[in-house]
C-alpha cells in the first residue's frame, strides 16, 4: 500500500511501519533537501541516489540500477579513415535499458562501407540485434546502425565526412 502524506508540510513527519520499524521523514526543506531517518542514520536526497555498485534486487518491478559513464569505441574494420583515428562515447543504464552514444572522427575525413564495422568495445554487449540511428558531423545525412554483440555497423555505406555520429538503446540480460 503507498504511503501518502496529506496536507504535510516542511517539518518531520513519522511514520510507524508495519514492521514496527520508525521512519521519519523530514519533507523539504528550503533547499529542497529530503531527510531520511531509519534510527540507524540520516540520508539526505536531492533525488534518487543508487550505490556505485549495483544492489539487486529479485523483484522486476523494482528500479535498483542507474549507471552513467563514459566508453572510447574502438576503429572498426569497415572504416576508411583520412588523418588521425579519434573516437568518444557516453552512455546510460537504467535497470537493462542501456543508451550509448559514440563518435568516431578522422582528423581529415572518415567513411565506412556498408555492413562492415564502425566501432567495437560497446560499453554493453547487445544480447540481439538492436538497431539505431548515425548521422554526418555536418548532420546533413544519416541512416540506420546495427548493434549486434559490442559491435555497431552501418546498413548503408556512410560517405567521407568529418566524422559519424550514431545512437543505439538496447535491452540487455
Amino acid at each position: 500500500m503507498p504511503l501518502v502524506l496529506a496536507g504535510a508540510t516542511s517539518g518531520s513527519t513519522t511514520i510507524q511501519a508495519t514492521d514496527a520499524v520508525t521512519q521519519t521523514i523530514t519533507l523539504p526543506n528550503a533547499t529542497g533537501t529530503v531527510l531520511i531517518t531509519n534510527g540507524s542514520g540520516i540520508a539526505s536526497v536531492n533525488g534518487i541516489q543508487f550505490p556505485a555498485t549495483q544492489s539487486a534486487s529479485a523483484d522486476a518491478n523494482c528500479l535498483d540500477d542507474y549507471e552513467e559513464g563514459t566508453w572510447t569505441p574502438n576503429q572498426g574494420a569497415g572504416l576508411t579513415v583520412v588523418g588521425t583515428f579519434s573516437s568518444s562515447g557516453s552512455y546510460v543504464k537504467i535497470g537493462r535499458v542501456v543508451t550509448v552514444r559514440g563518435l568516431v572522427n578522422g582528423s581529415t575525413s572518415i567513411s565506412c562501407s556498408s555492413a562492415n564495422p564502425i566501432c567495437s568495445n560497446m560499453p554493453f554487449a547487445s544480447p540481439n540485434d538492436s538497431a539505431g540511428s548515425f548521422f554526418n558531423a555536418s548532420l546533413t545525412a544519416g541512416g540506420v546502425v546495427d548493434v549486434s554483440g559490442a559491435i555497431v555497423y552501418p546498413a548503408g555505406a556512410i560517405s567521407s565526412t568529418a566524422g559519424i555520429y550514431f545512437n543505439v538503446t538496447y535491452i540487455i540480460s
